[in-house]
């Protein structure tokens, strides 16, 4: 295998693994602030919208909309933050992290 090759696997690899990590975190986030804050996910924003889901199960009061989209915005903001970090990091391999 040539090198280009190996430093695209291992690029990837490393964006998968930090996107798998933050993923699991911005979950157990989403569960916390959903269920126990009372603040409206991204499931029940885009079931709102019309986007899937049934829109009669998911109505929003017109003041949970707007923090709704903050936490998509900052859920989308981290992952991508963390696969710019990640691809940062490509000097150091993979079996040193």
């Amino acid at each position: 295998m040539s090198d280009a090759l190996i430093h695209r696997v291992s690029s990837v690899s490393r964006v998968l693994a930090y996107l798998m990590v933050g993923s699991v975190f911005l979950y157990l986030i989403n569960n916390y602030l959903v269920f126990w804050q009372d603040l409206a996910g991204p499931y029940q924003l885009f079931s709102h919208l019309g986007w899937f889901g049934e829109a009669e199960a998911g109505a929003l009061a017109d003041e949970q909309v707007f923090p709704g989209w903050v936490l998509v915005l900052v859920y989308l903001s981290v992952l991508v933050t963390l696969a710019i970090f990640a691809l940062r990091r490509k000097h150091i391999s993979l079996r040193d992290e």
